[in-house]
C-alpha cells in the first residue's frame, strides 16, 4: 500500500515538473509593427466588390488578426476578411488595425455603373499642346446636358479625383456626349496622362481608363540655314520656323555666334509673327577672314531649344 502512495506521488511530481518546464519554453508574444494595404486609393463602381490585401511586417508577429471598419458603411462595407462591396455613390475610407495599435488606411470613391465614360487618344500633338477629349453616356433617366463633363490631366500616372488638374468643357458642349479640348504650356518630350469625367448633382460618377502621349521635341520647330550676303564683317543669318500647332503664348527668336577664342553674341530677333517662316538677322563687327558657329534657337514660354551649329567663314 506504501508503495502505491509512493509512486502516485512521484508521478504528481513529475507532472508539476512537466508543466513549470512547458511554461518555460512558452515563446513571448511579437506584436505587429506595421499593416499595409494593398491598395490606398480606389474607385469602385456601385455593386462590385473587391478584396484588400494587408502586408503584416513583421512575418514572425503571434497576433496577425486585423479589424476592418469602414468610415461610411452606406457606401462601402467591409467584413472581417477584408472583401469590401461598394453600396452606392460616394466616398469611404476602409481602415485595417492589428491589435498593437498600428493600422493602414485605403480611400474609396464609388460611382453609378450605369454611366459610360471613355477618353479618346489625344489629337493634334505638338511639342507645347494637345487636344484631349472623351464620351460620356449618361443613364436613361438623366440628360446630357445636366452632365458636368471633361478632363482630369496630370504629369502623374496617377490621375484620380484627387490628383490632377480638371478641365470643364464649355457650355456649347454641355448637350452633347462627345467634347474635344486643346491643352497648352505643355513641356516638349514630356509624357502626360489624363482621363475623362462625368459629374451629376456634384458628385462623382464615372471616370474613363487613363490614356497618356508624348509632347513632340521643340527642335522641330526651327533649323538653321546657310549664312547669305557673306562680307568681311557682315553676314546674314537665316533660318527656318515652323510654329504650327505650337500653342506658346510668347515666342521669341534669334542666333548666337560664336569664334573661337571668344565669347558667344547672341543677337535676337524681335517680333517673330505666329504665321512665320522663317526668320533673320545681319550681323555686323565680325571679323575678317575667321570661322564662325552659327546656332538658331526659339524660345517658347521661357522653354528654349538651340540647334546644331552652321558654320560659315567671313570674306578677307
Amino acid at each position: 500500500m506504501k508503495g502505491i502512495r509512493f509512486q502516485l506521488i512521484v508521478l504528481a511530481l513529475l507532472a508539476t515538473l512537466a508543466g513549470l518546464t512547458s511554461c518555460k519554453e512558452e515563446v513571448a508574444d511579437i506584436p505587429v509593427k506595421s499593416v499595409t494595404l494593398s491598395e490606398q486609393i480606389l474607385d469602385m463602381p456601385i455593386g462590385s466588390s473587391t478584396f484588400l490585401l494587408a502586408e503584416i511586417e513583421p512575418v514572425e508577429a503571434t497576433d496577425r488578426d486585423l479589424i476592418w471598419t469602414s468610415s461610411n458603411e452606406e457606401v462601402v462595407k467591409v467584413d472581417e476578411g477584408g472583401m469590401i462591396q461598394a453600396i452606392s455613390v460616394g466616398k469611404a475610407v476602409i481602415t485595417a488595425t492589428a491589435h498593437s495599435g498600428v493600422r493602414d488606411r485605403c480611400a474609396i470613391s464609388v460611382y453609378a455603373s450605369q454611366m459610360r465614360v471613355h477618353a479618346v487618344s489625344a489629337l493634334h500633338i505638338s511639342c507645347r499642346a494637345a487636344v484631349v477629349g472623351g464620351t460620356v453616356v449618361p443613364p436613361e433617366n438623366v440628360e446630357s446636358r445636366d452632365v458636368k463633363k471633361g478632363i482630369i490631366f496630370s504629369a502623374s500616372p496617377d490621375v484620380d479625383i484627387e490628383h490632377g488638374t480638371w478641365y470643364t468643357v464649355d457650355d456649347k458642349s454641355l448637350g452633347q456626349n462627345s467634347f474635344s479640348m486643346q491643352i497648352k504650356m505643355l513641356e516638349p518630350l514630356r509624357k502626360y496622362y489624363f482621363r475623362a469625367y462625368g459629374i451629376i448633382d456634384d458628385e462623382i460618377i464615372a471616370l474613363s481608363p487613363t490614356i497618356s502621349f508624348i509632347t513632340k521635341a521643340l527642335n522641330t520647330m526651327v533649323e538653321t540655314m546657310p549664312a547669305t550676303d557673306i562680307g568681311s564683317n557682315t553676314a546674314t543669318l537665316v533660318a527656318k520656323l515652323d510654329l504650327t500647332d505650337c500653342a506658346a503664348s510668347n515666342i521669341g527668336a534669334g542666333f548666337i555666334l560664336t569664334k573661337a577664342g571668344s565669347p558667344s553674341q547672341t543677337v535676337s530677333v524681335h517680333g517673330v509673327a505666329d504665321d512665320a517662316k522663317s526668320f533673320s538677322a545681319t550681323v555686323s563687327d565680325l571679323t575678317p577672314d575667321t570661322l564662325y558657329d552659327c546656332k538658331a534657337y526659339v524660345k517658347a514660354d521661357n522653354i528654349t531649344y538651340e540647334t546644331n551649329p552652321v558654320q560659315f567663314r567671313t570674306a578677307k
